[in-house]
């Protein structure tokens, strides 16, 4: 381990980290403005708050494949550019709620996180690149979270989360052309707007909210657990039931909350809004229910997915009080 702690560092330089061990910059007033890229081993900023252990305010930290950055608990930082290009960011230091390192995050290659200690991206917009970012939240206590004062965007590319940790979305999310993964519990209390969004954690204790927290989806919604958020199915939107077996419940099952009752987490359709079903693969019986809900949806409009060959297609969607059928035992079709 190479320590920096009284080397003040300024001017245009840049800084390059090589080799497998690890740098800790623990120095305050590191103006320097060439930026600072690790191709190996492991950098991490001292516990120096508001100090600029690692460059000017906006300099940018670039990390390669092979790369690891450990946020180590620095909080009300400089915030920096990143860049991950098939890096690896963890947090051994003090739980981060959104007031970590990062000002702007993009990715080059497909990288991870392990939240091992809790870690937040606070006022950042974060650009995927059309890559994955890969979230391992392993234990209940720590979290991934996104707080901003007002909202920020994620886009292009896929996030996807898991463990027994929680994702908090803390702030208004628009990422329109975001691929969401959740296999963990969640807390949430603003607008999300992305484009594919499939829930996958089978946990009891699964949504926590304050009344407020919904997701819209643009593209497909593919619930693969019976608990979900509140979820608002958007105009040319998907839902896919080809992982279900008989009637899915429009309605989450097992979920705690605060300031919402649980008939508010649901799934939900904007007005004027034309939702495809796929159930692509599975074998129906007219008459057969598809969905189950407690009153029949106002001004949606079902239609089959065009693909399923195993559907005929001239059998209706029938709405009912109770649900959504394939069509009706009496269909003439």
């Amino acid at each position: 381990v190479a320590v920096n702690s009284s080397v003040k560092l300024n001017g245009s330089l840049k800084l390059v980290k090589e080799g497998a061990g690890t740098f800790v910059a623990a120095c305050a007033g590191c103006d320097f403005l060439g930026g600072f890229e690790s191709v190996a081993g492991t950098i991490k900023p001292g516990r120096i708050a508001n100090q600029s252990p690692l460059g000017a305010q906006n300099t940018l930290l670039k990390h390669s494949a092979g790369a690891t950055f450990d946020a180590n608990g620095i909080s009300n930082s400089t915030e920096y550019r990143t860049e991950f290009a098939g890096a690896h960011v963890c947090n051994t230091g003090a739980a981060l709620d959104g007031a970590g390192p990062f000002g702007g995050t993009t990715l080059t290659a497909d990288s991870t996180i392990d939240a091992g200690h809790s870690l937040g991206f606070s006022g950042a917009n974060v650009d995927l690149g059309g890559h994955l970012l890969d979230v391992s939240v392993p234990t209940a206590e720590n979290y991934l979270c996104f707080n901003a004062n007002n909202s920020f965007a994620i886009r292009n590319g896929t996030l996807r989360i898991h463990g027994l940790g929680r994702l908090k979305i803390w702030s208004e999310m628009t990422a329109p052309d975001l691929d969401m993964d959740i296999d963990c519990p969640l807390w949430m209390c603003w607008t999300s707007t992305v484009h594919n969004l499939t829930f996958r954690y089978q946990g009891d204790d699964y949504h926590q909210d304050n009344g407020m927290g919904v997701f819209r989806v643009g593209g497909t919604f593919k619930p693969l657990s019976k608990t979900f958020a509140r979820v608002y199915m958007l105009d040319g939107s998907t839902l896919d039931l080809t992982g279900e077996t008989g009637a899915w419940d429009t309605l989450s099952q097992a979920l705690t909350g605060t300031g919402a009752a649980r008939a508010d987490h649901r799934l939900m359709f904007d007005p004027n809004t034309t939702v495809t079903i796929d159930v692509y693969g599975r074998t129906l019986s007219k008459g057969e229910r598809l969905m189950k809900w407690s009153a029949i949806p106002a001004n949606v409009t079902f239609k089959w997915d065009d693909a399923t060959a195993a559907l005929d297609n001239t059998v209706q969607p029938v709405l009912k009080d109770d649900g959504l059928y394939y069509g009706a035992e009496t269909d003439p079709n």
